[in-house]
């Protein structure tokens, strides 16, 4: 079988809200899988109550679970909450579309039926 490692100093937050799919995310309350040396000195005690959900980022590798940097385009995408003003209209029916069908559940550009529009209207949410 394969070697296989968390990655490094992924965070997983606390979901809030009505339902998981709808949350708002970045309350304090966050779980972190392979803690990286810095994060092992801040990494507070909590307890996990009942009812609460966390959405829970998981990462692995068959490398050595540590970030470098390298040339490559990113290929999973994960949409913020944040607001956004997009002047492009590939831009804004893309965000439209990625609403709808993923809301902060991560997706690949490869889910959507023209890969061209969908890098267009990424390439516009990327750099506003």
């Amino acid at each position: 079988w394969y070697q296989r490692r968390v990655r490094e100093a992924v965070v997983s937050t606390q979901s809030t809200g009505s339902s998981g799919i709808n949350a708002e995310y970045g309350t304090d309350k966050q779980i972190v899988l392979n803690p990286n040396e810095a994060q092992k000195k801040e990494i507070k005690s909590m307890e996990f109550a009942v009812h609460e959900v966390y959405a829970m980022d998981v990462f692995v590798t068959t490398g050595s679970g540590k970030m470098k940097e390298a040339n490559l385009s990113t290929t999973v995408h994960k949409r913020s909450d944040e607001t956004y003003l997009l002047k492009m209209k590939a831009s804004r029916a893309f965000f439209s579309e990625v609403s709808k069908r993923f809301t902060l559940m991560p997706f690949s550009l490869r889910a959507f039926e023209d890969e061209k529009k969908s890098k267009d209207g990424i390439e516009g949410m990327c750099y506003t």
